[in-house]
C-alpha cells in the first residue's frame, strides 16, 4: 500500500537534498565573493540562507491511511473555484523534473546539475531577488539592508533589466518587458552560476564522468545543454503574445539567451568568439 502511494523520485530524495545541500554552499560562497555588498548586510543574507529549509518530493510523515485523512483535511476544495483548487494542491517541486534523474547519476552529473540543479538555484536565489530581497530570515517583510548596499543591488538587477529589455520577439514583435520578468531573470541568472559551480567542484572531487556514447559533446557542453532544454518550448502566436504582455519571466528562448549570455563559461565551453552574439563584452551579475 505505501508503495502504491509514492511517486518513484523517492528514491532519488537523498541525491536531491545533497544537490540542494551544494547549491546552498555556492550561493554562501558567491556571497562572499562579491564586493557591492557590505559586513552587516551579508550577515543577514548568509542567517536568511542558512534558514532555508529543504521540502524534496514528499513529506516525511507517513503515509497511513490515518495521515492521509489529516492532510486530506486541509484541502478545502470548492466546485466553482477552480483557481483557488490550483493553488491549494500546487506542488512544491515539480516531481517530474525529480523523476527525471536516472540511476547512473555519476554519468549524467552534468545533465542532473544542468537541469535539475538549475532549478533548485534558481529557487534559492528567489529568496535574494527584488522581492526576495524585501523579506528577512524569518519570512517578515522588513528592510534589512544597509541602504548603499541596497542601491548597489539595485544598480547590479538594472544590469539585467536593461539587457532582457533588450530582446525583441519577431513572432509578437515585443520587447520583452525587463522590470516585470527581472525577478525571474535575476534567479536564473543565479540559478545557473550555482548549478554549475556545484557541479565542477563535485567533478573535481570525484573526477570526470565518461562522455556518454553517441554525443561529440564534453561534460561541459552537455551541462549547458540540459539547462537550455529545460525551457524548450512551441506555442501559438497568441498564448505567446499572451505570455509576452502577462507572464512575470520571458519566454523560453530569451531566459536561455539572457543566463547564457552572462556565463563566461558557456562561452568557454563553446568557443564564443568575444563580441558574438552569446558572449557579449558586457555581462551582468546579480548572485
Amino acid at each position: 500500500m505505501l508503495s502504491s502511494r509514492l511517486p518513484s523520485s523517492v528514491f532519488y530524495v537523498p541525491q536531491v537534498n545533497t544537490m540542494i545541500d551544494n547549491l546552498k554552499v555556492e550561493f554562501e560562497n558567491q556571497l562572499h565573493t562579491i564586493n557591492w555588498m557590505g559586513k552587516k548586510t551579508k550577515a543577514e543574507a548568509f542567517k536568511k540562507l542558512a534558514l532555508m529549509a529543504r521540502q524534496v518530493g514528499y513529506p516525511d510523515k507517513g503515509f497511513s491511511e490515518e495521515d492521509i485523512d489529516e492532510e486530506s483535511e486541509h484541502f478545502k476544495m470548492k466546485a466553482d473555484k477552480y483557481y483557488e483548487n490550483r493553488q491549494i494542491l500546487k506542488s512544491k517541486y515539480r516531481i517530474k523534473a525529480l523523476m527525471e534523474l536516472t540511476e547512473k547519476t555519476d554519468k549524467t552529473r552534468s545533465l542532473n546539475y544542468g537541469r535539475v540543479g538549475h532549478i533548485i538555484g534558481h529557487e534559492i536565489t528567489h529568496g535574494f531577488d527584488d522581492i526576495g530581497s524585501q523579506f528577512d530570515l524569518n519570512g517578515n517583510f522588513r528592510n534589512w539592508w544597509q541602504p548603499q548596499d541596497m542601491k548597489n543591488f539595485r544598480k547590479a538587477c538594472q544590469c539585467i533589466v536593461r539587457q532582457y529589455s533588450s530582446f525583441y520577439d519577431n513572432t509578437t514583435e515585443l520587447y520583452v518587458n525587463g522590470i516585470t520578468t527581472q525577478g525571474e531573470n535575476v534567479a536564473d541568472n543565479g540559478g545557473l552560476k550555482q548549478s554549475y559551480r556545484a557541479y565542477k567542484k563535485l567533478t573535481a572531487q570525484k573526477g570526470e564522468p565518461e562522455l556518454l556514447p553517441g554525443l561529440r559533446l564534453t561534460n561541459d557542453q552537455l551541462f549547458f545543454l540540459a539547462y537550455a532544454q529545460l525551457w524548450c518550448e512551441k506555442s501559438t502566436k497568441e498564448t505567446r503574445r499572451q505570455e509576452m504582455l502577462t507572464l512575470n519571466h520571458p519566454p523560453g528562448e530569451f531566459r536561455i539567451l539572457g543566463s547564457l549570455q552572462n556565463s563566461p563559461e558557456f562561452s568557454a565551453a563553446y568557443d564564443c568568439p568575444i563580441g558574438s552574439t552569446m558572449n557579449p563584452q558586457q555581462k551582468c551579475s546579480v548572485w
